[in-house]
């Protein structure tokens, strides 16, 4: 049976594990394998569910239920496969993490196709074609490597470029430094069908087991196979990954990075200065170990360990007990650098947001007729896919044109589009300029947005740094603007500062600041203060000036020309002058205000005891938003009578 078929883009891209990769048996390349993010994409899946599970982290949640038909589980619920799926890391026991034992879909897989002690070179090859990551999950999501961050995080998107980064390198030094333009994939879909069945039986094993119940196997088998997605939605996910793994391929061979000798070299010895070569051989020993070990539960070593961390600083502290929601990462934080990753900056995860994009390109490539897709199976009920690349340079300009266009839209904040067009189009080699999306942040401004000052020759400044994971400020590129015209300000220890040299009239100043990182990304704060060196005025009207029986209370009118606070001080009159040194009461009425304001004295201290009889001086100062005061003295006598 043959067709030809090209992808609506209604279909969601499939997320095939390692495992996909293992049962390779056709004509793709030995490097076989990209990054999880183009594979096992959570498109669809909540946050909640994301975050929620036992034993699953936002990148964990294979997408094979994410678009896919609604097939519950044995208790009506929508399913999520969990860590036997993709990865034993990061299930927690306690304090524990015994993510050494604990059979992952590989495992599965290996175990159904008779490969388990048996793997070839070749299929050792494509195990290691994601850097290992897939291959040894448990070593690439130790809390060091790649730690998890929460979806829509910074950490989450430094995380999804560390492994791209990785993928890049696996590419290059492991994979075929040609693209070929035809790529072709036999998979026994069989086999992957009984690879998810055998996942379903210990699921639902483990759950009756939680619940303290008993099953008989008959039930079991007959709950499995009810719950256990079918082969033509298998198929369905084998087609798109087969896609976009020869898309992705085609993309990666054409980059500067990989074509061009002098990037290419830079970009290695840059990689192997984070000891990429280090955590390969890690992963390496990590596949050895589950392919050649007949019965691994128990027996394979934790290498997590030994995972040398691929950025400076740790991403994420994972909270003890995996309760993996954005709130509880922020709680767990213990220092600048996790809150910093913590702040969830989009409403998306990164790998919903990169899959929108290669699915942007493979649809729109599959409609103009630069791919196409030959499905085929084979006399023995193998499935074969052929992906032809039908026009080279109209699919290069293909992928080039959506990338920019992605790179430029303002949908996201710190778009990984930006990521793709340093790494493939304008060929950027170094690992911290391409994982850094973030430019400076500008704070501690002064005078703050919408002050109110009343100097005419202020100092202007702001502090200008990077992120903790950035590559630092870029002193030459620091900008200050006055009103329209460009400063020359000092930049000391992260501070930029200027003094005007002539003053500035009273009124609306506006101020610009601006610096790039040494990556290029930009930061840029706007705002504006307002001079105002002249003091309020005040009309008012004394109603009451005598406290009495009769009349309890002095009462002042007050009417500024602008908004005002005011400071009510009451002092008494020693030898006919008023004795500003003894403060025998005190009201500050901070609410600021340009209305009529009513002031009133009771003629008793701060304490509320009555004072006695006698000549007061009741001063009023107003103090309007620039500091700038009036003050108003009103002679007040007050009576034995009251």
């Amino acid at each position: 049976m043959k067709k030809n078929r090209t992808l609506s883009s209604a279909w969601s891209v499939l997320a095939l594990a390692l495992a996909l990769v293992l049962c390779l048996n056709g004509t793709a390349a030995a490097w076989s394998g990209i990054t999880h993010y183009h594979i096992n994409r959570s498109v669809g899946i909540e946050p909640a569910s994301a975050f929620g599970m036992s034993g699953t982290g936002p990148d964990m949640v294979i997408e094979w239920i994410g678009r896919g038909p609604s097939i519950p589980d044995e208790k009506g619920d929508r399913q999520n496969w969990s860590d036997y799926f993709h990865s034993p890391n990061p299930k927690i026991t306690g304090q524990s993490r015994p993510v050494a034992d604990k059979p992952n879909f590989g495992y599965l897989m290996l175990k159904v196709s008779g490969k388990n002690g048996s793997v070839s070179d070749e299929e050792w090859a494509r195990a290691l074609g994601w850097g290992g990551h897939i291959a040894a999950d448990w070593v690439a999501h130790s809390d060091s490597l790649f730690p998890i961050c929460p979806q829509g995080s910074r950490g989450e998107k430094k995380h999804f470029i560390g492994e791209c980064l990785y993928d890049m390198y696996s590419f290059i030094t492991r994979g075929p430094m040609y693209q070929p333009l035809s790529v072709s994939f036999i998979f026994d879909d069989r086999q992957i069908y009984k690879a998810l069945f055998n996942y379903r039986l210990i699921a639902i094993h483990e759950n009756y087991v939680k619940g303290r119940k008993v099953v008989s196997e008959e039930i079991l088998k007959k709950t499995a196979l009810e719950t256990t997605l079918p082969k033509s939605f298998i198929r369905g996910r084998i087609l798109r990954w087969s896609v976009k793994m020869a898309l992705v391929q085609f993309a990666y061979a054409k980059s500067p990075v990989a074509v061009d000798p002098a990037k290419r070299l830079k970009f290695l010895a840059s990689m192997q200065k984070k000891q990429v070569e280090s955590n390969l051989a890690l992963s390496e020993m990590s596949v050895n170990a589950w392919t050649s070990v007949l019965t691994p539960r128990g027996s394979i070593p934790d290498f997590a360990g030994q995972a040398v961390p691929y950025y400076k600083k740790p991403l994420m502290a994972v909270p003890v007990g995996l309760s993996l929601s954005g709130a509880t990462f922020k709680a767990a934080a213990t220092s600048p650098e996790e809150d910093w990753v913590s702040q969830e900056i989009n409403s998306i995860s990164a790998d919903e947001e990169d899959a929108l994009l290669w699915d942007a390109i493979i649809d729109s490539a599959c409609a103009k007729g630069l791919l196409a897709i030959d499905e085929t199976e084979t006399p023995e009920g193998l499935y074969s896919v052929n992906v032809l690349v039908i026009d080279e340079q109209g699919l290069l300009d293909e992928v080039v044109g959506t990338i920019e266009r992605v790179a430029a839209d303002n949908a996201y904040e710190e778009p990984l589009g930006l990521f793709w067009k340093r790494l493939l189009i304008e060929g950027e080699a170094d690992p911290d300029r391409l994982a850094d999306l973030s430019g400076p942040a500008i704070t501690d401004l002064f005078p703050s947005a919408d002050a109110f000052i009343n100097s005419s020759a202020p100092e202007v400044s702001a502090r200008i740094g990077d992120d903790p994971f950035g590559t630092g400020v870029d002193t030459e590129s620091v900008v200050l603007v006055v009103d329209g015209v460009e400063a020359a300000p000092r930049f000391v220890d992260g501070l930029a500062a200027y003094r005007p040299q002539t003053v500035l009239a009273d009124g609306v100043h506006r101020v610009l600041v601006s610096a790039r990182d040494l990556a290029g990304n930009l930061g840029c704060m706007s705002w504006t203060f307002t001079i105002d060196t002249i003091g309020p005025k005040l009309c008012y009207n004394v109603k009451n000036r005598t406290i009495n029986s009769s009349r309890p209370r002095a009462e002042v009118l007050v009417l500024p020309d602008e908004p005002v606070s005011y400071v009510v001080r009451i002092h008494p009159i020693v030898g006919g002058y008023p004795d500003y040194g003894t403060v025998l009461f005190e009201s500050e009425l901070s609410t600021v205000s340009a209305e009529q304001r009513q002031i009133l004295w009771s003629g008793v201290d701060s304490s509320g005891s009555r004072v006695a009889a006698g000549d007061y001086m009741m001063r009023i100062n107003a103090y309007d938003r620039a500091g700038n005061s009036k003050a108003l003295k009103i002679n007040v006598k007050v009576e034995k009578s009251i």
